[in-house]
């Protein structure tokens, strides 16, 4: 059954709307009326503060256990989640000389990388990422942000060596949900800039209010409605006010890049951006999403509010180990992932007291385990949403059995996209991208299957 629903406006403008349950379709019927399954991940670069990034013990989770550490912004998540250690590289072939490109290559495709003669500069994955995967398997393609652009490797791979390039300004990604977004009156030009600013609640307004006014629409579907839209004129404000339009004409407003691209960004960019995700969730646009939270080389300092502060963090941070730095790093990405995780939760369904957050899976994945060490094992995975009941929750589960050595018997992230792909039923996701590992083979975990643990 087609769920995607649109108005179309002013301009040609594109709006899509979130699910209406009562509107569209029988009471009876609910049961296809809840938002179709999607999957969102988010990377942070190089390695977290080991000591602290997890929580105090595993087990259920609870505001006791995520006390002091690097991922208490969750908190008021806590049973939405599954904080998941234990987890490696099992395709990687380089340590100390081209993991940092190799290990950001394969974080969504847990693939063999290829640096193609030269550095790690130039790693490529040698197959797809699970969001492309995943995206085609639901009909899509994938939408790829990132923040703020450092340049250098991407985590999206739409094939083998065929990457996926972030964008990295909010704009543009806003204009590829509502594409033709500017009026199209006849104003002088010398008013584009207003043009501009006169949003897609403006060009879709007397629709809009046509379908607030009718009378099979519950008051459940008109908050969500009224939320998608606040949320969409927010976002339009956000972009207009933070990123300082030019006084110029046509070309110079669309040619504009903003801050997006520099360090400065940091502390706003993300949230814009997570909002465009939010969005793009709950009108069905698109299924699969990725938000880059840096370079694979990081090497801006950044305060827990997202200020760059100099820009020595590859030697000066991570490879000398400053742990107060590490940990308000660690802070400021799980903020960013906390505020992804109420745009998800404020779209409220009928669904026992469902959200969108519930429906699908946002994953948060670092790609070190320990950057000033290299490591390419123990590197954190936290799962927020089960996928309407599939993938189990409130949990912290290390899977490597006690007393085992930890480099050598952790669980190949093959298993967990195949995992992933399962629980938002995507066909082509089964072993994922598994092989045999290049190193330490005979010691190594399979590559194939899925991680039972994860489903409820």
């Amino acid at each position: 059954m087609e769920r995607r629903l649109f108005l179309k406006g002013t301009g040609g403008v594109i709006f899509g709307l979130p699910i209406l349950e009562s509107l569209f379709w029988a009471r009876k019927a609910q049961a296809a009326t809840t938002p179709p399954p999607y999957a969102i991940f988010l990377y942070q670069p190089m390695g977290p503060e080991k000591d602290t990034w997890w929580p105090s013990t595993t087990g259920k989770l609870t505001k006791d256990t995520l006390a002091g550490r690097g991922v208490e912004p969750l908190a008021d998540y806590l049973d939405k989640l599954l904080i998941i250690k234990g987890l490696g590289h099992g395709n990687e072939e380089h340590f100390n000389a081209g993991d940092h490109g190799e290990g950001v290559a394969m974080t969504l495709s847990a693939a063999r990388v290829d640096f193609g003669g030269g550095g790690e500069t130039n790693a490529k994955s040698l197959g797809p990422s699970i969001d492309s995967v995943i995206a085609k398997a639901l009909g899509g393609s994938p939408l790829n942000l990132g923040a703020p652009d450092g340049g250098g490797i991407s985590i999206s791979w739409s094939a083998a060596k065929v990457e996926n390039a972030p964008e990295y300004d909010p704009l543009k990604a806003y204009k590829t949900l509502f594409p033709n977004g500017e009026s199209k009156g006849t104003a002088p030009l010398v008013d584009d800039k207003a043009a501009l600013r006169k949003g897609v609640n403006d060009l879709v307004r007397q629709q809009m209010k046509d379908l607030l006014a009718n009378p099979q629409l519950s008051k459940n579907d008109k908050d969500r409605l009224e939320l998608h839209m606040s949320n969409i004129r927010d976002l339009e404000n956000t972009l207009l006010g933070d990123h300082i339009m030019p006084d110029a004409d046509r070309n110079a407003i669309q040619a504009f890049k903003g801050d997006a691209w520099n360090s400065s960004s940091r502390a706003t960019t993300p949230k814009m951006l997570a909002d465009i995700i939010a969005i793009a969730a709950a009108s069905g646009q698109k299924r699969v999403m990725t938000l880059q939270l840096g370079s694979y080389m990081l090497d801006t300092e950044y305060d827990i509010s997202g200020v760059p502060h100099g820009g020595n963090w590859h030697e000066g941070v991570s490879h000398a180990n400053d742990k107060t730095k590490l940990q308000q790093f660690d802070l400021l990405n799980q903020r960013n992932f906390a505020y992804l995780l109420k745009a998800l939760s404020q779209y409220k369904f009928e669904d026992n007291g469902k959200t969108l957050l519930d429906y699908g899976l946002s994953t948060f994945i670092i790609s070190l385990g320990f950057g000033a060490g290299h490591w390419r094992y123990d590197l954190p995975h936290i799962i927020a949403g089960s996928a309407n009941g599939v993938i189990a929750q409130g949990q912290y589960l290390d899977l490597v059995p006690a007393g085992q050595q930890r480099n050598q018997k952790f669980v190949p992230t093959n298993r967990l996209f195949s995992s992933i792909g399962k629980a938002v039923g995507a066909a082509g996701t089964e072993n994922f991208n598994a092989g045999t590992a290049p190193r330490d083979a005979t010691v190594r975990l399979d590559q194939k299957g899925i991680i039972d643990q994860m489903f409820v």
